[in-house]
């Protein structure tokens, strides 16, 4: 590379496969030293083989395992979702924030997120989770704030919610 050249960074979409874009969120976990790393000796191999593993583990919890090695542009949008999930429980969250997740999803993948979002809460991480497919979220939601043009005007169960005066009239206009 001259010095005029500047690096580009292979887009996380388009150029890496599933288990690279795994392997993204698993660096920071990575634990050879730059010389060992530069030098290719055992101890970035062993680093560099726990991350691989731990990405194909996280591609297995999100059912995507078998496509480990198909670059993620070439995957249904659905599947693409997955990943990003994925990707962000490779960082050990507490609390996972998912912004409309069920967006654009056919009922089957709705299905599979539903289940994965089950399985995560299982684990003991919280999830914060903004979506406007109303059924999705009273499937899944323990508690509910519904929003009016950024103004909170309901906080509750499913139930709840469903039934206070103030959502029906903001949202079916009665």
């Amino acid at each position: 590379m001259g010095l005029g050249r500047t690096f580009q960074q292979p887009s996380l979409v388009g150029e890496m496969t599933t288990a690279e874009n795994m392997m993204v969120a698993t660096h920071n976990r990575l634990h050879a030293d730059i010389v060992s790393t530069l030098m290719g000796l055992p101890a970035h191999g062993r680093s560099l083989g726990a991350a691989r593993a731990e990405a194909l583990d996280l591609l297995q919890a999100v059912g995507l395992s078998d496509l480990a090695q198909v670059r993620v542009d070439r995957l249904p949008h659905g599947y693409q979702r997955l990943v990003e999930i994925a990707r962000a429980l490779g960082l050990h969250p507490r609390l996972l924030l998912l912004d409309e997740p069920a967006a654009g999803l056919a009922p089957e993948e709705m299905r599979h997120l539903r289940k994965l979002l089950e399985v995560i809460r299982g684990n003991g991480i919280a999830i914060l989770l903004i979506e406007h497919n109303m059924e999705f979220v009273m499937s899944i939601a323990d508690r509910v704030s519904v929003l009016d043009f950024g103004k909170k005007i309901a906080e509750g169960t499913p139930v709840e919610v469903q039934a206070d005066e103030a959502v029906l009239a903001a949202y079916l206009g009665e």
